[in-house]
């Protein structure tokens, strides 16, 4: 058996174990359409080199460490800031889908339809809403409805808690009928939230740059 079978079939065990779920999860979540197996991967090419400069400087225990430290914190930095980026456009982009499906629903379309062409005129720019919308179409293909389509979509993640209402109030329309413009005053109060989270954040930025520092700066010197 060849190497590059070898080295698949270690990859592909890696990615069903249950390490590997997790981190298909987190990678999932910041976007990174790469598999666990080849992430790990690129973090050991990436502390090869390093430890070679680190054991030069510190010894060999020591300079391992620091090395295998520093590839670990920032991999995971980069997961989090990725995946915090993910939840904040989606949280900003559930009132943009809001006002998109009330405008088609406005225009006479049933729930479906108006779920299908919400999702096709999502500016490209909104990836991460453009792939939950893209799922919930799928799944309306399925028999799903659109209000539990979408739901399932986000799958009740706490950074999508704007969509999950939107979803909410989809399901209700689809149900009962209503007035579309609901979504216009949902979309509203979503607009008044996140302005409320951004002032909130300001006012403790400092915190939490000093909360995301010490444990990175720990990370790389092996504390």
């Amino acid at each position: 058996m060849s190497r590059r079978r070898l080295g698949a079939r270690a990859g592909a065990a890696y990615d069903r174990s249950r390490s590997g779920r997790r981190l298909a999860v987190r990678l999932e979540r910041a976007m990174i359409d790469t598999t666990p197996a080849r992430w790990r991967l690129g973090q050991l090419l990436l502390a090869v080199p390093l430890a070679m400069l680190t054991t030069a400087g510190f010894g060999a225990s020591a300079g391992l460490v620091i090395a295998a430290g520093a590839v670990r914190t920032a991999g995971h930095l980069a997961l989090r800031v990725r995946a915090g980026r993910r939840a904040d456009a989606l949280e900003r982009g559930a009132a943009l889908l809001a006002r998109c499906l009330g405008a088609e629903l406005a225009a006479g379309a049933c729930a479906e339809d108006a779920l299908a062409a919400a999702a096709v005129s999502l500016p490209v720019t909104e990836r991460a809403l453009r792939a939950v919308a893209g799922a919930a179409v799928l799944r309306t293909t399925l028999g799903e409805s659109p209000g539990a389509a979408l739901a399932g979509a986000v799958e009740g993640r706490l950074e999508d808690r704007g969509l999950a209402a939107v979803a909410a109030l989809l399901s209700l329309h689809g149900r009962a009928g209503g007035n579309p413009a609901s979504f216009d005053r949902l979309a509203a109060a979503l607009d008044a939230a996140i302005a409320t989270r951004d002032e909130a954040r300001a006012l403790t930025a400092e915190t939490r740059l000093a909360a995301v520092a010490v444990p990175a700066l720990a990370g790389v010197l092996g504390i």
